[in-house]
């Protein structure tokens, strides 16, 4: 582990005989689960590291994981060295090493998961859903909650025939920047069950909003307690606005936006209603 420059925080890894900044493949902190085993096939494809049985990528990469959790836990962390040797069965274990402090906090390129938004909620139905932010290994499970959305539904959402949602276009969905983006999902039983996304813009400090709640899944609360977190973590931010975009047809959602405050102007001639909700 390193500091550069411009990406802050950098996880390097690579042969433990030829370490130089040619022969090492990097990955930005805070690392989960996908990104470690991303920045491990890398490192194989680009023969930057010797080859490894599936219990020794399966070692390296909970290795990975913890030691990026610990450069976000110690900010002064400046450079730190490992050296490490697999055993015959897979166990990694580190012979060597060195570590460098600095009085300055390391920065990070990607901001950590913000735990402090997970929330459990009950809902009309009796379920308990966790409302989190989303994760990149949410992929799967938010794919299959896309295909048990209604095209009807779809399509209010996103104004067009979308159609099937690649693997490109849900990892779009789930790998995101928490500083510009975040996507609360709620999960009942290991199901994502609903979605609402809110992206910042910079430049007017304000940011728009979307919600998706599973076809199956109306009725029951859902819809307010996304929007409720959407303009609760916009608040947090100090947005001083929040907007949002649907179809004049889509009356609960007009509705619901009229109930927590939102303005709302329709336009029948555009197809489209716009929302806005002062924050400050």
């Amino acid at each position: 582990m390193y500091n550069d420059p411009t990406f802050g925080a950098v996880i390097a890894i690579g042969k433990s005989d030829e370490i130089s900044d040619e022969n090492l493949t990097i990955g930005l902190p805070p690392l989960n689960q996908k990104l470690a085993q991303t920045l491990i096939k890398n490192g194989l494809r680009e023969h930057k590291l010797s080859p490894l049985r599936e219990e020794m990528f399966n070692e390296l990469t909970r290795n990975l994981v913890s030691f990026s959790q610990l450069v976000v836990d110690i900010p002064k962390l400046e450079r730190v060295s490992l050296a490490g040797t697999f055993s015959p069965t897979g166990e990694l274990s580190f012979v060597d090493g060195w570590i460098e402090t600095s009085e300055a906090d390391s920065k990070l390129s990607i901001r950590p998961y913000p735990i402090e938004l997970e929330q459990e909620i009950q809902l009309k139905d009796q379920s308990l859903a966790l409302i989190r932010p989303i994760k990149p290994e949410d992929e799967p499970t938010h794919a299959e909650f896309i295909s048990k959305v209604s095209k009807e539904d779809l399509y209010k959402r996103f104004f067009s025939d979308v159609g099937e949602f690649d693997h490109m276009a849900v990892a779009n969905l789930t790998q995101i920047d928490y500083d510009r983006e975040m996507a609360l999902v709620a999960v009942v039983e290991n199901e994502i069950i609903g979605v609402s996304r809110i992206i910042s813009d910079i430049r007017t400090n304000t940011a728009e909003f979307a919600v998706l709640i599973r076809s199956d899944k109306k009725g029951i609360g859902l819809g307010k307690i996304l929007m409720q977190a959407a303009i609760t973590h916009s608040k947090n931010k100090g947005l001083k606005r929040l907007e949002g975009v649907t179809m004049p047809t889509n009356r609960g959602m007009i509705g619901l936006a009229k109930a927590l405050g939102f303005s709302v102007e329709v336009d029948f001639e555009e197809g489209m209603a716009e929302m806005r909700l002062p924050l400050r």
